[in-house]
């Protein structure tokens, strides 16, 4: 039986509604939406080179986590809104501590032999993704207060609350997380 290309299928569905999107927020004179789901289109398109060329780097399930990141945070929160539903920004924010961690991981395999992984021990492993994902939610904050800051945006319209409650919630992606990864490593 022929092995279903998930990664396949996502794309192209995605490639779909971003192209209809594009054609909706024209046509209600939306440029900026239109442009945002245009670079969706162009972001969509340069995960999918890079999981071909640089397999090491960028596995199925990372390619999968960062295309469905997109489409719901720039595409589906920022273009059609649904940030204004309450706890929105949360889930996508716990999202992203998963998707740290999974860098993380990704990061271990790369710069550790196979046998030498076996020897890592798990609360390093643990320390690591945890010390990770932590400093690109913080990394994250940094640049939402530079955006505020420089370009009179508000990003952080929750103020301190808002940066802490998103960083929480990173924290709290990287601990769903971690049990699979950690039963990762073991095998």
């Amino acid at each position: 039986m022929k092995k279903v290309n998930l990664l396949k299928y996502l794309n192209i569905l995605l490639y779909i509604f971003y192209v209809i999107s594009v054609v909706y927020f024209i046509l209600i004179k939306k440029y900026n939406y239109a442009a945002i789901c245009t670079g969706c289109i162009v972001a969509t398109y340069i995960l999918r080179v890079c999981n071909k060329k640089f397999v090491y780097l960028f596995n199925d399930m990372l390619i999968i986590m960062m295309d469905l990141f997109i489409l719901f945070s720039l595409v589906l929160g920022t273009s059609y809104g649904l940030y204004k539903i309450n706890h929105y920004d949360d889930v996508l924010h716990i999202w992203s501590g998963a998707i740290g961690s999974v860098v993380a991981y990704i990061v271990i395999n790369v710069c550790t032999k196979k046998e030498d992984r076996k020897n890592i021990r798990r609360v390093f492993f643990f320390i690591f993704l945890f010390m990770f994902s932590l400093g690109v939610a913080n990394l994250w904050e940094i640049l939402e207060f530079s955006l505020d800051v420089l370009f009179k945006i508000n990003c952080q319209s929750g103020g301190l609350n808002d940066t802490m409650i998103d960083m929480i919630d990173g924290l709290i992606g990287t601990i769903v997380i971690t049990p699979f990864l950690l039963r990762k490593l073991s095998k």
